[in-house]
C-alpha cells in the first residue's frame, strides 16, 4: 500500500484511495499522528522513498508554514498546522479540537529531517534544509513561549491531541508533547551546534530555554502526565498517546536520568492499552503504534508484543489492506507504523550505538531481519536463535566506531566505509 501511493508526496489517509467523494476526515494528511506513523518504517526499514517523500511535501508548503507564523501569531519562523492537503494553511481547528493551540508540528517535522540526516549522512541535505527548517521552527518557539516569574518557560495555551484533562477543555497549559518535541529541537540544535554546523547560534539562550521548561510529570495515580500543569488529569480512555512523545524515537535523556519516569510511561501504557482491552483494539490503529514504539525503547516487552499483536490481528481486510479501527474505515498509518514497531523491537540504533534484541518477546525466540537501516552508518542484518543473537552482518556507509549492545554486554567496533563486518558472538 506505502508503495504505491508514495511518490512525490507521501500517502494520504487512504493512500491514494479514497473510494469515495467524501473519504474519512477528508482523506486529508494529518500531521497530528496519522502521517508519522505512516512514515514511521521509512529509515529504519531502509524505506527511505516514504521519508523523501514527506520531506519533499512539507517543503512545498514552506510559505504557507511561514504565514501561519506571521498572519495568526505574528511570529517569525514557521508554524506547522496539524493537517494539511494542498496547502499548509491553517484552518482546521473548532472548539472540540482546537488544533490552533498544537504546537508540536515544527518540531516533530524537525526531528524527521534530522534523523534523515543521522541515517544517511548526508551534509549537503543538512545543511541546506534540515538545519534551516530547524532553526525556523525554533524561531517560532521563542516567540510564543510564556516566561514565568520564576524564569521557567511555559506553553500557555498548548494542546495534546485531540483530548482534554478531565474536566477541563481541551485549551490548557504545557501538553507533554509540546514540551518534549521542543526539548528534543533544542537538544539537537545544541548538538549540530556542538559538532560544528551552525554559525550564529545562541548556544547559551537555548540552553537556558531547555533548562528552563517544565520538567515531566508523574499523577498521584503513577501515570505520565499528558499535561505538565497542577490539577490537570489524564483521560486514558482515548486513542492517541502523545504524552508518549519522548519514547517514539530515542529515549528522552531525562527519562534517562530519572528511572521512575519510565515506570510511569509503563503506566501510561498500561492505562491506555486498558481501555482497549475487550475491543478488539478499539478504534484508531496508529495509537499503538505510538504505545508500541514508546515501550519498545524502553524495554517493555509484554507491551509492546501486545501492540503489535492487536496491530496483526484486528486492522486488516480479507485483502491485506489495512483499516483505522477493527474492521472499518480504510486507512493506510499501520502499514508503516507496525513494521517499525516490529523492527524497534528486535533493533534499535543511536550515532554511535546499536542494540540487539531489546524488546524481543519470547514468541519470537527464533528469527532473522534484514535490511536495517540505522543512525550509526550501518545497514543490519541479524539472526537470533532460542533469544540470543547468532549472527550479524553490518555494512558500513562511512567510517567510525559503534558499540553493540546485547542486554549488559558490550562490544567495540570499527567500521569503514564500504567494508562488511560479521560477528558471530560464542555463548
Amino acid at each position: 500500500m506505502l508503495i504505491s501511493s508514495t511518490g512525490e508526496i507521501p500517502p494520504t489517509l487512504q493512500g491514494i484511495w479514497g473510494g469515495t467523494w467524501r473519504p474519512a476526515w477528508s482523506g486529508d494528511f494529518t500531521l497530528n499522528g496519522n502521517v508519522p506513523s505512516a512514515i514511521a518504517s521509512g529509515l529504519n526499514t531502509n524505506f527511505r522513498e516514504v521519508t523523501e517523500a514527506y520531506i519533499n511535501y512539507m517543503f512545498s508548503m514552506y510559505s504557507d508554514f511561514r504565514d501561519n507564523a506571521r498572519d495568526l501569531y505574528g511570529a517569525p519562523g514557521i508554524f506547522v498546522p496539524s493537517r494539511t492537503s494542498s496547502d499548509g494553511k491553517t484552518y482546521h481547528y473548532a472548539k472540540p479540537y482546537p488544533h490552533l493551540f498544537w504546537y508540536a508540528g515544527g518540531a516533530w517535522t524537525s526531528q524527521f529531517l534530522f534523523d534523515y540526516w543521522q541515517y544517511m549522512g548526508d551534509d549537503t541535505f543538512l545543511k541546506e534544509k534540515a538545519i534551516p527548517f530547524m532553526l525556523d521552527a525554533a524561531a517560532f518557539y521563542k516567540h510564543i513561549l510564556v516566561e514565568g516569574e520564576d524564569g521557567g518557560y511555559n506553553f500557555i495555551p498548548s494542546y495534546s491531541p485531540e483530548i482534554g484533562p478531565l474536566g477541563h477543555h481541551p485549551v490548557v497549559i504545557n501538553a507533554t508533547m509540546d514540551v518534549a518535541a521542543l526539548k528534543q529541537l533544542i537538544r539537537n540544535l545544541l548538538y549540530l551546534n556542538y559538532a560544528g554546523y551552525l554559525m550564529e547560534f545562541d548556544e547559551q539562550g537555548w540552553t537556558s530555554v531547555l533548562k528552563g521548561l517544565p520538567d515531566y510529570g508523574i499523577d498521584e495515580e503513577g501515570d505520565l502526565k499528558e499535561w505538565i500543569w497542577p490539577g490537570l488529569k489524564n483521560d486514558n480512555s482515548h486513542r492517541h498517546a502523545s504524552h508518549l512523545y519522548p519514547l517514539f524515537y530515542e529515549v528522552d535523556p531525562e527519562f534517562k536520568d530519572r528511572p521512575e519516569l519510565i515506570e510511569a510511561a509503563k503506566t501510561a501504557i498500561e492505562k491506555r492499552l486498558e481501555y482497549r482491552r475487550g475491543k478488539q483494539g478499539a478504534e484508531m490503529a496508529f495509537g499503538l503504534v505510538q504505545k508500541g514504539l514508546a515501550a519498545a525503547h524502553i524495554g517493555d516487552t509484554e507491551h509492546a508484543f501486545e501492540c503489535v499483536d492487536w496491530l496483526c490481528n484486528s486492522y486488516w481486510s480479507p485483502a491485506q489492506t489495512s483499516y483505522h479501527d477493527p474492521g472499518e474505515i480504510f486507512n493506510v498509518d499501520i502499514a508503516g507504523g507496525l513494521p517499525a514497531v516490529a523492527t524497534e523491537m528486535i533493533l534499535q540504533s543511536s550515532v554511535d550505538k546499536l542494540i540487539l534484541l531489546p524488546a524481543l518477546p519470547e514468541q519470537w525466540s527464533q528469527g532473522s531481519i534484514e535490511g536495517v537501516g540505522t543512525r550509526c552508518g550501518v545497514t543490519a542484518d541479524m539472526k537470533w536463535d532460542k533469544g540470543l543473537p547468532q549472527k550479524l552482518h553490518l555494512k558500513a556507509h562511512r567510517t567510525g566506531k559503534l558499540t553493540v549492545l546485547y542486554k549488559d554486554q558490550s562490544w567495540e567496533i570499527e567500521t569503514t566505509a564500504g567494508q562488511d563486518f560479521q560477528w558471530e558472538p560464542e555463548w
